[in-house]
C-alpha cells in the first residue's frame, strides 16, 4: 500500500492528546465503562489519557450540536474510543464514524466482525486484548509516527459513506404486499452491491 501524502501528515501535527470518548451513557450491556477506567490508570504510566465529554465525564461541548466536539477530535486527539453499549453478534453503530470523519484513528469493541464492514488496516480492535496491552500499543504508535500513518492508507484506495436510512413505511407496505412478496430480484454482483453501501473502492 501506497503512504499517504504530505497534506493529509500535515493535518495530524496539532494533535497532543491520546484519546477521547462522547459518552451520555455511564452504564453499558458492555461494561465499557470499566474498560475506560483500566484503560485509563494503564495510560497514566505513559502521561497519556482518556478525556470523556458528555455527562459521564468532566468536559463538556457547550454547543447544542456535536461540531464543537468534532473539532476537538479532529485537532487533538490520536484515537477515538468507539466502545458500543452491547456486544451484541454484528451489532455496529455509526460511532465509529465520528474518527473516520475527523482524522482518527477508532479504536473499535463491540460485537462486530469489523474486518467486514471496515477498511483494512484502518482500527485496533480493543476487544481481545488487556487495557494493559491496549495502552502500550497507543503509545508505542503516537510516539512512533509512520506507525500513525499506516492506519490512514485505506484513504488511498476507500470512502467510507453512510448507508442509507431505512424508510420504514416502505418496508411495510412491501411486507403487506402480495404482489412484491412473489417478486424475483436477483443481483448478479452482490459483492459490489453489498460494498458499495459500507466502503466504495
Amino acid at each position: 500500500m501506497k503512504p499517504i501524502d504530505a497534506s493529509l501528515k500535515s493535518q495530524f501535527v496539532t494533535k497532543s492528546k491520546a484519546a477521547v470518548i462522547f459518552l451520555d451513557k455511564c452504564e453499558s450491556r458492555s461494561k465499557r465503562e470499566n474498560l475506560i477506567q483500566d484503560l485509563q490508570r494503564n495510560l497514566a504510566k505513559y502521561n497519556l489519557d482518556v478525556d470523556i465529554f458528555g455527562p459521564c465525564g468532566l468536559k463538556q461541548c457547550k454547543r447544542k450540536t456535536m461540531n464543537p466536539c468534532f473539532w476537538r477530535l479532529r485537532k487533538n486527539y490520536y484515537f477515538y474510543l468507539a466502545f458500543e453499549d452491547s456486544l451484541a453478534y454484528d451489532y455496529i453503530t455509526d460511532i465509529v464514524l465520528y474518527a473516520y470523519n475527523n482524522n482518527a484513528v477508532p479504536i473499535v469493541y463491540g460485537g462486530a466482525r469489523y474486518d467486514s464492514y471496515l477498511p483494512p488496516g484502518s482500527y485496533i480492535n480493543a476487544l481481545n486484548t488487556s487495557a494493559k496491552a491496549l495502552a502500550a500499543s497507543m503509545h508505542d504508535i503516537i510516539e512512533n509516527k509512520e506507525k500513525y500513518y499506516d492506519f490512514f492508507r485505506w484513504k488511498n484506495y476507500y470512502i467510507i459513506s453512510k448507508s442509507p436510512i431505512l424508510n420504514a413505511c416502505a418496508l411495510c407496505e412491501t411486507l403487506n404486499s402480495p404482489a412484491r412478496l412473489v417478486q424475483n430480484v436477483v443481483i448478479s454482483k452482490f459483492r459490489t452491491w453489498w460494498n458499495n453501501i459500507v466502503f466504495v473502492l
